[in-house]
């Protein structure tokens, strides 16, 4: 009994309750229903930052920095592989196209780099100006030997 945790005290019942009644009150007590409405709350702003992405390449397009983009299906088969854009560039009178995802949290942007290591994706913030987007964007064509 003179072990490592001789000093161990097991938690009573009450004392149980006592930390579920604190970690409610910290807000840590998740149930299912919070769980599923903050998923469905990061999935809009998702499908809202997509179209932000999607906003700022096609005023890209525009301006003639890049030949096309395509912003692929949800739920689609590139989307699964990780791929939300694929944007094509004119590079020494060849069309080149580079796919990438964007993801609004880092924790994600840490998931997708496992689940899909071969796809790059850009974790972009609402603060991020559009520039700093293209020039990750850009990135994706000087490092790939283009």
């Amino acid at each position: 009994m003179w072990g490592s945790n001789h000093l161990y005290k097991r938690p009573t019942k009450k004392t149980r309750e006592k930390r579920k009644v604190r970690a409610k009150k910290k807000g840590e007590y998740r149930t299912p229903d919070r769980i599923k409405r903050h998923a469905d709350r990061q999935s809009e702003r998702g499908y809202a930052n997509e179209e932000r992405v999607a906003r700022i390449l096609a005023k890209a397009v525009e301006l003639g920095r890049y030949a096309s983009f395509r912003q692929t299906e949800h739920n689609g088969s590139e989307d699964t592989l990780g791929i939300d854009f694929v944007v094509t560039k004119e590079v020494s009178d060849a069309s080149v196209g580079r796919g990438f995802g964007v993801t609004i949290s880092h924790k994600s942007w840490i998931e997708a780099r496992k689940i899909h290591p071969r796809v790059t994706t850009i974790l972009v913030t609402p603060e991020m100006k559009d520039e700093t987007l293209l020039s990750k964007v850009d990135a994706l064509f000087t490092e790939n030997g283009v």
